[in-house]
């Protein structure tokens, strides 16, 4: 500022390109898609074979810690392989993974517990690896009292929509392939040991 209080003309350009720098870089990591997928948690609905129930009813399980590790992805959305769509779910993607892993676990007769002090019980995290329109890659570690059990990475391909402007089967699609997620895991021989 000069003696007047008044800036210079130094001091003005210096502020507005840092404004303009801080714009830019805040608008560097923000991909912008062209359709939106809305994914609603209470909208899956878990489809879990007889054989699966079959053996889960009645077990306990605590789950615990599901992160997103995908750097790909935004707190609430993933992408296609172009970022021209964008599957936005209604809470964080971990937490809708969690949701959903959830209300499988109760459909298949299980009681669901979330951050249990009992260690005796299964304790169930899983670390999204990479999550795309085309697969979701994840790992999961089993704990039960303090001591790893199991542990696993899985890749689930979705299965690709014949009309590519056919969201309604892009919103099944992605539903589908959580489901896909859950069985996979439920039928996991290593799974099902740690909780004999």
């Amino acid at each position: 500022m000069d003696r007047i209080g008044k800036r210079t003309k130094t001091a003005r350009g210096v502020m507005f390109f840092s404004l303009l720098l801080a714009a830019v870089w805040m608008l560097a990591g923000c991909v912008v898609a062209e359709h939106k997928v809305a994914l609603q948690r209470h909208l899956y609905k878990p489809e879990i074979p007889k054989d699966v129930t079959s053996f889960y009813s009645g077990k306990t399980i605590d789950l615990n810690d599901f992160i997103n590790n995908d750097q790909k992805t935004k707190r609430y959305a993933y992408f296609s392989a172009d970022s021209r769509i964008a599957y936005e779910a209604s809470v964080p993607l971990d937490y809708f993974v969690m949701d959903c892993f959830r209300d499988a676990m109760w459909m298949a007769g299980m009681q669901v517990a979330h951050e249990s002090p009992l260690t005796h019980i299964p304790d169930l995290k899983l670390i999204i690896d990479r999550w795309t329109e085309e697969e979701f890659d994840f790992s999961i570690r089993i704990e039960r009292d303090g001591v790893l059990k199991y542990k696993n990475q899985y890749k689930i391909k979705t299965v690709q929509v014949s009309d590519p402007k056919d969201f309604t089967a892009r919103e099944k699609n992605a539903y589908a392939t959580i489901n896909q997620a859950v069985v996979a895991v439920l039928r996991d021989a290593g799974v099902k040991a740690a909780f004999r």
